[in-house]
């Protein structure tokens, strides 16, 4: 199984740089012993309590993908929407998920699944994408994501991920970047 997780953490500066360090090596040590999602998420979050300031938190999206079936086991913590685009170019939103990391004890997060078949993409981002804004102050959004990302699903994926940040930059058209942009 290929695991992958997408977090952002509330807050900028040294503050959140730490939180995400404590959140990385809390994912390494749980990825060895847990193989469900659900509770590979509700253990993360009860471990990133006690470090958590009441104002701070993690969203994420944390997946284990079967390379031989194709399943996608993954729980999301309060993170935007992963975008399956199918090969016929229809869009899946995977909206379903619970709360925050790290807000709240005694959370239990849902175990949810998906297919990916044969040329399916999976795109996980966080919100300084979608949050970037134009000189207008329009956000870029998830529509146009996708609208860049399903006609070029086919693309090799370094070139796919050079477009939508090119094209992210190009929406911003100078406005200065306010959040960190991840797109996988």
């Amino acid at each position: 199984r290929l695991g992958i997780v997408v977090a952002d953490v509330a807050g900028k500066g040294m503050p959140a740089a730490l939180m995400m360090m404590s959140l990385q090596a809390r994912v390494q040590a749980l990825a060895e012993t847990c193989t469900d999602m659900a509770d590979f998420v509700t253990r993360l979050n009860r471990n990133m309590l006690p470090s958590c300031a009441p104002n701070k938190f993690v969203t994420l999206f944390a997946g284990s993908l079967d390379a031989k079936t194709g399943e996608l086991q993954y729980t999301n913590g309060g993170h935007l929407p992963g975008l399956l685009v199918r090969t016929d170019g229809s869009v899946e939103r995977l909206t379903e998920g619970g709360m925050f990391v790290g807000l709240l004890p005694n959370l239990q997060y849902e175990r949810l699944s998906a297919t990916l078949n044969e040329g399916d993409l999976l795109v996980l981002y966080t919100d300084g994408i979608t949050e970037q804004e134009n000189a207008k102050g329009d956000d870029y959004g998830v529509e146009r994501l996708e609208q860049e990302v399903t006609p070029r699903r086919d693309w090799p994926l370094d070139k796919l991920i050079a477009h939508v940040n090119a094209d992210v930059a190009a929406w911003a058209a100078g406005v200065p970047v306010s959040d960190d942009q991840t797109v996988v």
